[in-house]
């Protein structure tokens, strides 16, 4: 008799052990949200396009169209808010290299793609911006640049 109990007690904890691993799946394919980034280069043509240099704004170059506040060119400052704060590029915009793919950003960057805008990163070092760069370049934006240094 006891047997029966033991064997009892273990297909019922078999039983409610299937049925929570079938809840728990159940709750994450329902929960899972589905990505809307995907990428538009493959990791040969990235490898291509980084190895070229167009991409890459020289520092003064980059110092006229800040002076100039010419409207074909949007600069980015990936660094952290605080860095931003400390001292940037006069009308350089803070996105942070973390927050690039947030809806909001992505806007933006469709927009200024939409008109033709070079958009220009920089970082406290080339890596940094690079980093952006590749990102956004993966996306599809053609129109993204790299400040040297």
């Amino acid at each position: 008799m006891l047997d029966m109990e033991k064997k009892g007690k273990r297909t019922l904890n078999s039983v409610i052990a299937f049925i929570m691993i079938i809840v728990i799946l159940v709750a994450g394919y329902i929960l899972i949200v589905p990505s809307d980034i995907y990428y538009q280069l493959s990791t040969e043509e990235m490898l291509e396009e980084a190895a070229m240099s167009d991409y890459q704004v020289y520092p003064e170059d980059v110092a006229y169209f800040a002076d100039t506040e010419d409207e074909g060119y949007f600069l980015v400052d990936v660094r952290d808010p605080h860095s931003y704060q400390t001292a940037h590029i006069g009308n350089a915009v803070n996105i942070p290299v973390h927050d690039l793919l947030e809806n909001e950003n992505r806007q933006l960057f469709n927009k200024l793609a939409e008109d033709s805008v070079e958009v220009i990163l920089y970082g406290k070092d080339q890596l940094e911006a690079n980093g952006g760069w590749m990102l956004l370049r993966q996306l599809g934006y053609s129109n993204v640049k790299v400040m040297l240094g």
